[in-house]
């Protein structure tokens, strides 16, 4: 049952095009790709109907699976930054706490060993995410300067095509579809990337927050520098020409209403 029904649901635009094709004549491809193909022979037109039926449906559904890897992986990096931070956080917090109910014990090098060995997980993890974060922006980042490419190009198309179309006709909703659906693209690209770079942006604050008044003096020295590291956060970017974040894309929505 399941699969029949499936099946019904895939079949279904397919079943769509055969009904608009099946026709005494057939001047016109259902979807036009740059020129014209006059084609009366109804089976070579239903054939070339459907092959472009087909080639749109995995090129829209490659472009989904795309935008939807990209954002599933900043969520995993945002998550480890955010487990890093309670990890550090509780590190500190066990290490004080022994501290203070077992004084004898925690000498001046024994605490001197334990903050280093903290610091150590904490720099280790650190250069991990930060590998993770540079292989996702060398994967994506042509992708997504050609989505900031050509996302003007096409919005600025649609709308001026749908300004030529009756209002609410079935061309107006599909190419007014069509802008809403590059611009979310766009704009869930812009959100993660600054989001990416928030969340690396606590990182240092965390150094900060946490009781370290009373470490060893060299851990200070250690902890400034990590803090100077920190400091800097991760910055997604495309081909080193622009950095899509929300004020990009604030801008480019300004520029282009205008």
């Amino acid at each position: 049952m399941r699969r029949k029904f499936t099946r019904s649901i895939i079949e279904f635009p397919f079943l769509i095009i055969k009904s608009k094709l099946n026709l005494s004549f057939y001047p016109n491809t259902p979807f036009n790709i740059g020129f014209s193909l006059n084609i009366t022979n109804p089976i070579v037109s239903e054939f070339v109907g459907l092959c472009q039926l087909v080639s749109y449906f995995i090129g829209s559904l490659t472009h989904g699976c795309y935008n939807s890897f990209f954002l599933n992986m900043v969520l995993i990096i945002c998550t480890h930054v955010t487990v890093l931070i309670d990890r550090y956080k509780k590190m500190i917090d066990n290490y004080l706490e022994n501290r203070k109910n077992f004084p004898k014990i925690y000498n001046s090098k024994e605490c001197l060993n334990i903050e280093r060995k903290i610091m150590k997980k904490f720099i280790h993890n650190h250069l991990e995410i930060l590998k993770l974060s540079n292989s996702i922006n060398k994967i994506f980042s042509i992708v997504i300067f050609l989505q900031f490419a050509y996302f003007p190009i096409i919005i600025c198309l649609f709308a001026y095509f749908a300004s030529t179309v009756e209002p609410f006709s079935d061309l107006f909703i599909a190419l007014f579809h069509g802008m809403v659906n590059i611009t979310l693209q766009v704009a869930a690209c812009c959100f993660a990337s600054s989001e990416l770079t928030i969340q690396f942006e606590k990182l240092s604050d965390t150094l900060y927050e946490v009781d370290w008044v009373d470490f060893h003096i060299k851990t200070k020295r250690s902890m400034i520098i990590i803090m100077m590291k920190t400091s800097k956060p991760f910055i997604f970017e495309c081909g080193k020409l622009f950095r899509p974040s929300r004020e990009t894309l604030t801008n480019v929505c300004i520029i282009y209403y205008k």
